[in-house]
């Protein structure tokens, strides 16, 4: 089963600057998300995070570095 990725930005889309992947993190868990994985740094430098939504897809956040 494919995982599908959200790239975190801040308001202005700009990727230069990093966006908010715990608010994103807290809004997508106050919903009806299960979550699989909260954020946690990478050793590959990137912070993402993991859920399934309520038809089960797997889906990756990650926070632009």
């Amino acid at each position: 089963m494919p995982t599908f990725g959200v790239r975190v930005y801040t308001p202005t889309s700009n990727p230069s600057i990093p966006g908010d992947l715990d608010g994103a993190f807290e809004r997508v868990q106050a919903g009806d998300a299960d979550v699989v994985q909260e954020p946690v740094e990478q050793p590959y430098g990137v912070r993402d995070c993991a859920v399934r939504d309520s038809a089960g897809n797997p889906i990756r956040i990650q926070e632009a570095p």
